[in-house]
């Protein structure tokens, strides 16, 4: 004799051995389908113009401000300290925005170069040369933060010059377009 104690027999209704499915047992309910990003405006806000597509389509101007964007890069590994990644704190110095009227760090030039706010190459220098002046102002030209500064800008002055050529000739056809 099997031994079916503890065992739960569930009456399903078998009829010749073949297993019946109850038709009064409730269904579960589907859950809602979740809006998609582009539906839902609520969490995504308004929409707004992308400004990068002009990288996509590979104009003159998104070849030179992507050359850029490799130096800013370049710039930012080597940058050890990580005092120049992003923009001086008010906790870290409270009267550092009293002092300095125009901040500049690397991923503020990194966030100009995706919007493709770069037109020529005198524009991206004196950003990166303001970088070394505002920390000349602040802490002093003999600062080691001051010569972290110089250190950095000179090596965007060497990677802009290995990169000349190219840079001056989109620059150029920037020039071109922007007359057109």
């Amino acid at each position: 004799m099997d031994d079916d104690y503890g065992k739960i027999v569930l009456d399903t209704g078998d009829i010749n051995g073949e297993r019946k499915m109850r038709e009064d047992a409730p269904k579960k309910a589907k859950k809602p389908k979740r809006k998609t990003s582009e539906e839902n405006m609520y969490l995504n806000g308004p929409k707004r113009q992308n400004t990068c597509s002009r990288r996509r389509q590979n104009t003159p101007l998104s070849q030179f401000n992507e050359i850029l964007t490799n130096i800013i890069d370049n710039c930012i590994t080597f940058d050890t300290t990580r005092m120049f990644h992003v923009p001086v704190k008010k906790a870290e110095a409270p009267n550092y925005y009293d002092v300095i009227t125009n901040p500049m760090d690397l991923s503020t030039m990194k966030a100009k170069t995706k919007r493709c706010e770069y037109n020529t190459i005198d524009e991206f220098q004196n950003d990166m040369s303001l970088i070394k002046s505002n920390s000349e102002k602040f802490n002093g030209p003999i600062h080691f933060v001051t010569t972290q500064a110089g250190s950095i800008v000179d090596r965007a002055q060497l990677l802009v010059q290995s990169d000349s050529i190219q840079l001056e000739e989109l620059e150029v056809k920037v020039k071109e377009d922007q007359e057109v």
